[in-house]
């Protein structure tokens, strides 16, 4: 997805592209983007602007369900950099 998105903004000159995720996939998202944009040629002038999607009142409120749910989530997003990172996915 990453590499065809930068062939696109080749074609068509762009020069920044904003990536709307979590902050929680930032990291991972980022690093994506700029390992793909050295795969295409003349990508390598691209900007990457991250943005944040909004999110609810962080913290208020959680049920012992919900801090399981966001250790599991804090233990995937590991799982997915690492499994990413020997792809060679990111840079």
């Amino acid at each position: 997805m990453a590499a065809q998105t930068d062939r696109i903004t080749c074609t068509d000159r762009w020069t920044t592209v904003a990536i709307v995720t979590s902050p929680f996939h930032q990291f991972r998202a980022l690093r994506v983007f700029q390992c793909a944009a050295r795969s295409v040629p003349g990508a390598e002038h691209l900007t990457f602007a991250l943005a944040e999607v909004p999110r609810d009142s962080a913290g208020q409120g959680q049920t012992t369900v919900d801090v399981i749910f966001q250790q599991w989530d804090v233990w995937r997003e590991i799982a997915a950099i690492v499994y990413y990172w020997l792809h060679g996915w990111l840079c």
